[in-house]
């Protein structure tokens, strides 16, 4: 008992100690932020959920689908809603506390609670088809196959669950560290596989139907004398694209290796919880200290590097067009040139937010405060990667608001 509180001291210390951003800027920054010319956009329509509260890393977030935008919050609400509009479709109220997903697939929609909840809904009206419970809470959106919903909990372990009747088929047990990041990363179904990373720097490729290990390789090596110092987590977006499986770990490496055998192609050393985005031959990773980087995914090689926006940046980059979107902790959101990384414009959090009537600054002083550089701004933080149609941009935010908008 004793030892459980002492890590569960660590782990909060720990979660706020690897934030990529601090909880407050400084003037310097604030100023550069306010020297950046603003872009020509057109709010579309808001959502309030409730607040991310101390899940301010919480991989849950909103899932688009044949042009319809599902959200779930913590308080158990889920909804779809039509995204060019953000009307409701349907909306359920379920006593869990969602902190994982939504994902779809199907008809299915599969998310995962704080109790260590699965629940499966009919995604055409909200309906619960089965909730099970598994080893622990839950961080990571649930994926579904066409047989199984595999879920990875925080403990390390992976279950999957028989897509009709919810019971378990096989479970894949793996000892995390004592101390790791908040947070596990989402695995990803290629194939007759799962791959999947884990807080001791290892990727592993995991059979669909039994759970039977395919490979391992080891994405970080642990260093240092400290708990801390020896964290390598595996904790962010996985990308897979032609038989290549792309990842990043904290105080370890980006990595490119073969999906088929775990065969490692090309390393670079970075830190980076957030995972990796990309486009064609591009690779972007936004590090721990909020650098946003473009390799080339052949060879691992820097395109070029974005340092301006350290210690703003909150998510990875989002691929538009030619452009780069990524929130920051002040609410901004910022536009980049995908070719070069120069910082193109942003949109400011205080005008989206009156625009859409998300929020009222004149009758909330506690927002206003969120830009004043003595005043901690973390409540208005972008909190994961914006999600795009190619029309529209869709920002999820600390305090549960959610903004839709378009280039004009």
């Amino acid at each position: 008992m004793i030892r459980s509180l002492i890590i569960g001291v660590c782990f909060l210390a720990v979660l706020s100690a690897c934030e990529s951003t601090p909880k407050k800027l400084d003037e310097e920054k604030l100023a550069y932020i306010s020297s950046i010319k603003t872009i020509s956009v057109n709010p579309l329509w808001s959502v309030q959920l409730a607040d991310h509260g101390i899940n301010r890393i919480s991989k849950q977030r909103a899932t688009l689908s044949d042009k319809i935008l599902y959200v779930a919050d913590h308080s158990g609400l889920v909804m779809a809603l039509h995204a060019d509009s953000g009307k409701h479709i349907w909306k359920k109220q379920f006593t869990d506390a969602f902190t994982a997903g939504p994902n779809v697939a199907n008809n299915y929609l599969a998310l995962g609670t704080r109790d260590a909840g699965v629940l499966l809904l009919d995604k055409n009206d909200g309906q619960l088809i089965w909730k099970k419970s598994v080893s622990s809470e839950i961080l990571a959106a649930p994926q579904i196959s066409s047989s199984n919903v595999i879920v990875q909990s925080n403990d390390g372990k992976i279950t999957a669950l028989d897509l009709r009747s919810g019971e378990q088929v096989w479970v894949y047990d793996r000892n995390v560290p004592p101390l790791t990041l908040r947070g596990t990363a989402s695995p990803v179904i290629t194939e007759d596989k799962v791959i999947t990373g884990f807080a001791n720097g290892k990727l592993v490729a995991l059979s669909v139907d039994d759970g039977k290990m395919i490979w391992e390789t080891t994405i970080a090596v642990p260093k240092g004398r400290s708990e801390l110092e020896r964290m390598v987590d595996v904790d962010g977006l996985i990308q897979v694209h032609d038989d290549t499986v792309y990842v990043s770990s904290f105080q370890g490496r980006a990595v490119a290796l073969t999906a088929g055998t775990g065969r490692i192609l090309w390393t670079r050393e970075m830190s980076s919880h957030l995972g990796v985005s990309m486009a064609n031959d591009l690779l972007f990773i936004t590090d721990v200290d909020g650098k946003i980087w473009a390799l080339d995914r052949r060879n691992g090689s820097t395109l070029w590097v974005q340092e301006k926006l350290k210690k703003i940046v909150t998510t990875t980059p989002l691929v538009v067009a030619e452009n780069l979107i990524v929130g920051g902790i002040d609410g901004s959101i910022f536009s980049l040139a995908k070719e070069d990384g120069k910082v193109l414009g942003r949109v400011d959090y205080q005008w989206l937010g009156e625009e859409t009537g998300i929020i009222n600054l004149a009758e909330s002083t506690e927002v206003k405060n969120a830009f004043d550089a003595a005043h901690d701004i973390e409540d208005v933080r972008v909190i994961s990667p914006p999600l795009s149609n190619g029309k529209q941009i869709f920002v999820p935010y600390q305090n549960g608001a959610f903004i839709s908008l378009a280039y004009k």
